[in-house]
C-alpha cells in the first residue's frame, strides 16, 4: 500500500512490512466461530438496476476486447488507450495515426449497443509502455526519488510520481521523447501484509500464514492449462518469507495449503501448490470477515479497462469492499528491492476503504448479474499516505486506503500457463 510516513517505501519482503501489531493480540482462532463451508450462505444477487449496469459494462468490455485484440494482431500499432463508462454507456478509443477501416467498422457496428467514440492519441500504448519500462527500470531514476510510473489511458504520455521533481526531471531527460507529466508523491505504495478457518479445497479471501507468522490473504484458484490436476492458490509474492525462494503456507486454523515455488516477481504474484493438500476450488469468501460471511462462485477472468465499475476486493482482514472504479491499468511501482510492473489502479468511489494491511493477495473481481464473480486480479498495494481511511473488518492498528493497486489476471494466466478454476 502507498505509505509515506514512518513506514518504509514499498518493501516486498513481508517481514519488513508493517503488520497488525501482533496479529495474535488482535485476533485468535478462539475469537472466531468455526466456519463450516456448508453453513456459509451464497452471496445475494445484485439489484435489477445494478444488473442493467453490469450487463452494459460487459458489452462495453467486449467491444474493448475486440479493439485491443485487433491492435495486438497488428503488432500494437495505432491503439493509444481505451476507457469505458458504464454509467453513460460509452466507450472511448484513443488512436494514434490513421484509423483503420476495421476499427471504423467496429464503431459503426457498436452503435446499436453503445456510444463508440474515436479520439486522437499522441502515442500508441506500445510506445508508452516501452518508454515507461525504460524509465522505471533505471537505477538513476529510482535514485532521483521516483516511486511510480503510469501510462496515461488516453495515449497522451506518461505520469511520473516523485518526491523530488527537479531531480527526476533531470534523471528522465534523455530516456524518452514521449510526454512526461510529473506529480509529487512522498513514497511508493506500501504492500498490504497481514476468513479464518479455511480448509481444503481452499477458497480465495481466506487468511494464510507463512512460517514467520506473517499474514496475507489467499487469491483465486488456478490450474495448469495442460493438466488441471496441478492446482494452485494465488497470493502476492511479497507475502512469502523471501520473495526469491520457496515458502510454505498454512491457513489460520493450521491447515497446510502447500508450497509456493513458482512466482512472478515483476507482477508480485506467486502460486501455492495445493494439489497434495486437497486442491483449490473456484469459490471465494465474500461479505464481512469472521461474522456475516458469504461466498460466491467464480465464472472466469477478464481484462481490466479504465472506467470499469463494480470492482470489489475480498481481503481476509477487511472483508468484501466494493464500488471500486479502475482508473489505470499500467502502473509501475519502484521499490528499494526492484520494480513491480503493470499494476492496475482502483479507487473506491465514496473514498471509503478499498483494502488494507492483511488483504495482500486477496481476490479483486467484478460482480456479475447472475450473482457470480469474474476474476480481475490480486490485491498488492495501496496509497495509504494520500488516501488513508478508516479500516473495515479487523481494525486495531491496521492501515487502509481508498486507492489500491493490484496484479492483473491477464498476466497471471500467461505467466503460469493457467486456467482460472470456476465454481457452480
Amino acid at each position: 500500500m502507498v505509505m509515506v510516513a514512518a513506514i518504509p517505501a514499498f518493501v516486498l519482503a513481508p517481514v519488513s512490512a508493517p503488520v497488525p501489531a501482533g496479529a495474535s493480540l488482535l485476533l485468535s482462532p478462539a475469537e472466531y466461530p468455526a466456519l463450516i463451508k456448508g453453513d456459509i450462505p451464497r452471496e445475494a444477487e445484485p439489484s435489477p438496476e445494478a444488473r442493467i449496469l453490469m450487463a452494459r459494462q460487459d458489452t462495453l468490455n467486449a467491444w474493448a476486447d475486440k479493439v485491443a485484440g485487433f491492435s495486438q494482431q497488428n503488432g500494437g500499432s495505432g491503439l493509444g488507450g481505451i476507457r469505458v463508462s458504464p454509467m453513460t454507456n460509452e466507450i472511448f478509443v484513443y488512436w494514434h495515426g490513421d484509423v483503420p477501416e476495421e476499427i471504423s467498422t467496429m464503431a459503426s457496428e457498436a452503435a446499436d449497443s453503445a456510444k463508440f467514440h474515436l479520439a486522437p492519441a499522441s502515442h500508441t500504448r506500445k510506445q508508452l509502455k516501452e518508454a515507461a519500462r525504460q524509465i522505471s527500470s533505471s537505477a538513476r531514476v529510482r535514485a532521483s526519488g521516483v516511486s511510480m510510473v503510469k501510462v496515461l489511458p488516453d495515449g497522451s504520455g506518461i505520469e511520473v510520481s516523485t518526491s523530488d521533481l527537479d531531480a527526476s526531471r533531470r534523471s528522465t531527460a534523455f530516456l524518452s521523447d514521449v510526454r512526461i507529466v510529473f506529480t509529487h508523491r512522498a513514497a511508493a505504495p506500501e504492500p498490504f501484509i497481514g476468513r479464518w478457518n479455511d480448509t481444503a479445497p481452499f477458497w480465495g479471501g481466506a487468511v494464510i500464514e507463512n512460517r514467520d507468522g506473517h499474514l496475507c490473504s489467499s487469491g483465486f484458484g488456478i490450474a495448469r492449462s495442460y493438466d488441471t490436476r496441478f492446482q494452485f492458490t494465488l497470493t502476492s509474492n511479497h507475502c512469502k518469507t523471501d520473495p526469491l525462494t520457496s515458502t510454505r503456507f498454512w491457513s489460520w486454523g493450521g491447515a497446510e495449503l502447500g508450497v509456493a515455488n513458482d512466482y512472478d516477481w515483476d507482477r508480485d504474484t506467486t502460486a501455492i501448490g495445493t494439489g497434495a493438500a486437497g486442491g483449490s476450488q473456484g469459490y471465494i469468501y465474500t461479505g464481512d470477515t469472521g461474522q456475516g460471511e458469504t461466498f460466491a462462485s467464480v465464472s472466469g477472468w477478464a481484462n481490466n479497462y479504465v472506467g470499469n465499475l463494480f470492482v470489489c476486493t475480498s481481503g481476509a482482514f477487511s472483508g468484501e469492499r466494493c464500488d471500486i472504479e479502475i482508473t489505470n491499468t499500467d502502473v509501475d511501482i519502484l521499490t528499494e528491492n526492484g520494480t513491480i510492473y503493470e499494476q492496475a489502479e482502483g479507487e473506491q468511489v465514496q473514498l471509503r476503504s478499498a483494502a488494507g494491511q492483511g488483504d495482500s493477495g486477496g481476490p479483486v473481481y467484478t460482480r456479475n448479474a447472475n450473482g457470480r464473480v469474474t476474476a480481475r486480479g490480486l490485491v498488492s498495494a495501496g496509497d495509504v499516505l494520500n488516501t488513508r481511511t478508516e479500516c473495515t473488518g479487523v481494525t486495531g492498528t491496521r492501515i487502509c486506503s481508498w486507492r489500491i493497486y493490484f496484479s492483473q489476471m491477464s498476466h497471471v494466466v500467461g505467466h503460469y500457463n493457467a486456467v482460472v478454476l470456476t465454481g457452480g
